[in-house]
């Protein structure tokens, strides 16, 4: 896996000359716009919190980290339970860590209710804020260390979520292939926008999968400091897609399962082709997965083998909750300091029909915290 330190280094650069511009003017907007209400600690370590936004957000100030992300190594995956209830499995993966070299993280459940818009819970990444030159680590908003304020940002530092309508997004790292670029779309006529961007109209306006299709369509996607991503995207009716962009055009793929490479192309590095085809026999995974390049084939292998072992008559796996948590659970990645899609955040679950939330945090994932929306 590549190594990503002076990635981190020249984010860290570039988030000390925007924090000063970012946080003055983000201060002065929030204070007029929107703020953060019943901040809570969930578990004892300090790594999960909640939050409610009140106000509105829709404002370039505060989206303007959301450009400040690094990869993120994650898997996501849709199921259902016996009674037809639709089930999609998250876990963010992302090696934080504080200023000692500690594995750490700082997640915020985000309940947000923009006007004239759907309600969602979402699972923000607060310690991105770190690349602003504050120490949001585990812990740091359970004392007065830290100022709050920067919490306003979260909207658009949320890695996935559900609303009201049954719509889950979450958002999956890619690599760029050696000798391709970064996607730069430039159509006449469509608002460029960036990934997090996209996950949070896609929440705040859409109720299926096909409304999600039709909305990505509408913009250009801009990578993030020369990196890209993948959408996976659900609904309360059992439809999953990957929205992903490549050779500046926007790819859907139709598919239960998504980790870190293009899954609308065949063209993983060689060294992986025989490994792949190889897994792909041995283990009876349907042959309509593809695998395109980038990494996190194991973890797919992982979830593509749990789903075919369940898939039902009508294609989609059925599973209990305790077989969903458990294939969780066998895609968790340690934490690898030189790795920086490493070390597992979270387990999520989300309930497309229940519209529900269900998070297990780091380090243990041995406790629970469950979060509805009414339908």
């Amino acid at each position: 896996m590549k190594k990503h330190k002076p990635i981190k280094i020249i984010g860290i650069l570039l988030g000390s000359i925007l924090a000063v511009v970012l946080i003055v003017a983000g201060i002065l907007l929030l204070m007029l716009n929107g703020r953060i209400k019943n901040l809570q600690q969930l578990d004892e370590e300090g790594y999960l919190y909640y939050a409610e936004y009140e106000g509105e957000y829709d404002n370039p100030l505060i989206s303007a980290p959301c450009r400040l992300i690094q990869n993120s190594g994650c898997s996501a995956f849709l199921a259902k339970e016996e009674d037809g209830r639709i089930f999609t499995g998250r876990n963010y993966d992302l090696s934080h860590a504080d200023s000692e070299g500690n594995p750490s993280g700082l997640n915020v459940v985000l309940r947000l209710n923009p006007k004239g818009k759907y309600r969602s819970i979402n699972v923000a990444d607060a310690a991105w804020i770190t690349y602003l030159g504050l120490p949001y680590y585990k812990g740091a908003l359970s004392d007065d260390k830290v100022t709050k304020l920067p919490l306003a940002f979260l909207p658009y530092l949320c890695m996935d979520g559900i609303n009201e309508k049954g719509l889950s997004v979450s958002i999956l790292a890619l690599d760029v292939k050696e000798g391709e670029r970064a996607v730069s779309q430039n159509v006449k006529g469509k608002k460029k926008i960036l990934y997090e961007e996209l996950l949070r109209i896609l929440l705040d306006e859409c109720a299926s999968v096909d409304e999600a299709v039709n909305k990505a369509e509408e913009y250009n996607i801009s990578n993030i400091l020369g990196r890209d991503y993948h959408l996976f995207v659900s609904d309360a009716d059992g439809k999953s897609v990957v929205l992903e962009w490549r050779y500046e055009e926007l790819q859907v793929t139709y598919t239960d399962a998504a980790t870190n490479f293009y899954v609308g192309f065949d063209d993983a590095d060689a060294s992986y082709q025989k490994e792949l085809s190889k897994a792909q026999s041995e283990k009876e995974i349907s042959p309509a997965y593809r695998f395109g390049y980038g990494h996190g084939y194991d973890r797919f292998l992982t979830i593509a083998e749990g789903l075919e072992k369940h898939r039902g008559e009508e294609g989609t796996a059925v599973m209990d909750k305790e077989e969903l948590r458990l294939l969780l659970e066998q895609t968790t990645q340690a934490f690898h300091p030189e790795e920086l899609t490493s070390l597992t955040q979270y387990h999520a679950l989300y309930c497309n029909t229940d519209r529900t939330l269900e998070i297990y945090p780091c380090p243990s994932y041995d406790q629970k915290f469950t979060f509805s929306l009414e339908k």
